[in-house]
């Protein structure tokens, strides 16, 4: 992060997109998303219609949708959270929430240009959370009078609770495969990364890890952060001394795909890393 951007308060990481795509997300009643180095931003106009782009990573191309206002829109607060090939699935959020008794979401249709309703197999209520997205089968989360978190799978004959997905000291949450596999990290220690994967094609549950290798113990550590980002798994170790060692694997194979060391290049940087990929 260099000090032009931090005085002009751009943190929409999307710096080496086109100036209008720039423009776009700049303002400030606007949903963003991305997945799979494709980043989307989703604003609702005055009129109820909806204004989305996108601009995928390491090119020129911006496509832009103009939506006209969909069935049983109120509010002004709505954002995707699930990408597949053709579709992007959006979800009410904010200060106006899905009412009790709502059973749908909105289904935007990127080779159409066209926004429609999807009914679910489940009534929302406010503490209820969508995950992810599979044909007939959602997995959802929600919070309790108590404060306890739940997640459960629902299609339309069947509701199971996934209580190994409860897991409390869960950092965040992420679709894999366009939502056919659910991520979940876990906090980092200074030994291992551990996640968990959820396949709701064959509704298995596989917990991973991997072992970080032995550092000099008189380094001084300063930050450690994992996860899932473009169907991957982002893992990084910020030390006084050397900088940040960074290790990229693969969410469900456990493989490494890339492993490197940022180097610091005088004793008192301060390096901040926001976000890491790779091509």
């Amino acid at each position: 992060m260099n000090y032009l951007s931090e005085f002009a308060r751009d943190y929409s990481d999307v710096t080496d997109a086109p100036r209008s795509f720039r423009h776009f997300m700049s303002q400030i009643e606007l949903s963003r998303y991305e997945q799979d180095k494709e980043v989307f931003g989703l604003h609702v106009n005055k009129n109820g219609s909806w204004e989305l782009q996108s601009w995928k990573r390491g090119t020129e191309k911006v496509q832009t949708y103009s939506l006209p206002k969909p069935a049983k829109t109120k509010g002004i607060y709505y954002s995707p959270f699930q990408r597949t090939k053709q579709k992007l699935y959006v979800q009410r959020i904010g200060d106006v929430v899905q009412k009790t008794g709502t059973n749908h979401i909105y289904a935007i249709d990127l080779k159409k240009k066209t926004v429609r309703l999807m009914d679910l197999p489940l009534q929302l209520t406010e503490e209820d959370e969508v995950l992810a997205i599979y044909q007939n089968r959602v997995l959802y989360r929600k919070m309790t009078n108590d404060a306890k978190t739940r997640v459960y799978l629902k299609d339309n004959t069947t509701s199971t609770r996934l209580k190994f997905l409860e897991v409390e000291d869960a950092w965040e949450t992420r679709v894999i495969n366009e939502g056919a596999v659910v991520g979940m990290t876990e906090n980092m220690t200074e030994t291992k990364v551990k996640w968990s994967t959820y396949d709701l094609r064959t509704k298995q549950f596989t917990q991973h890890r991997y072992d970080l290798p032995k550092r000099d113990a008189n380094e001084v550590q300063r930050h450690t952060s994992t996860i899932i980002e473009n169907n991957l798994v982002y893992s990084f170790i910020e030390t006084k001394k050397n900088g940040v060692s960074v290790i990229v694997l693969d969410p469900q194979t456990e493989e490494v795909r890339y492993e490197g060391t940022i180097k610091y290049n005088t004793p008192k940087s301060d390096l901040q890393l926001n976000e890491m990929t790779i091509n």
